[in-house]
């Protein structure tokens, strides 16, 4: 197979991030053990480097991630969302260089859930975008409150995961995406 390589960097600073990561395709940061369990990713050392090996020849759109909801989601090149991504070509055998990142400090989605007589309950959130449906950033859980984090300056809709006996829903009290606020 192919590879593909690059640097992750701090948009701001300019230095190296550890620990951000390239993945080819679109993550789906509900998958059990996220992100170990994804297809052909790599998560950067110490000098912001990153090598994802063993890829089938064909062209990829590659979206960068941060696990810690610190730097905003995004793919190459360092645009918020897949429709706009450029899609990175791999031939067998040839290393695919330069594809990096400059990440910046991602936003989050924050609210409460409450019960029909205004108890907390405990539920998780993700964020997907409004415009490709994909998932983005960082899921966030709390007992009355949620965060999702890492999130990329766009617009992104809200699914909301309760407990046992409340539904699941999109927000605002919505039953789906294409309804969503």
């Amino acid at each position: 197979g192919g590879r593909i390589s690059g640097t992750l960097t701090e948009a701001a600073t300019g230095q190296p991030i550890e620990g951000a990561c390239a993945a080819i395709g679109v993550v789906d940061a509900r998958q059990a053990d996220f992100p170990m369990d994804l297809p052909k990713h790599a998560c950067s050392d110490a000098s912001g480097r990153y090598e994802i090996r063993g890829i089938p020849p064909g062209n990829y759109p590659v979206e960068f991630f941060d696990t810690s909801g610190v730097w905003a989601w995004q793919f190459y090149p360092g645009v918020p969302d897949r429709s706009e991504a450029e899609e990175v070509r791999v031939l067998s055998n040839v290393e695919a260089t330069g594809i990096n990142a400059s990440f910046v400090a991602g936003g989050s989605v924050s609210g409460a859930i409450l019960g029909p007589d205004g108890e907390t309950v405990f539920a998780c959130v993700m964020a997907f975008s409004a415009r490709t449906g994909d998932p983005i950033g960082v899921p966030g859980c709390g007992d009355g409150g949620y965060a999702a984090r890492g999130l990329p300056t766009s617009v992104v809709k809200v699914h909301l995961y309760a407990a046992p006996g409340y539904e699941t829903e999109w927000a605002t009290d919505e039953t789906s995406f294409a309804t969503a606020d």
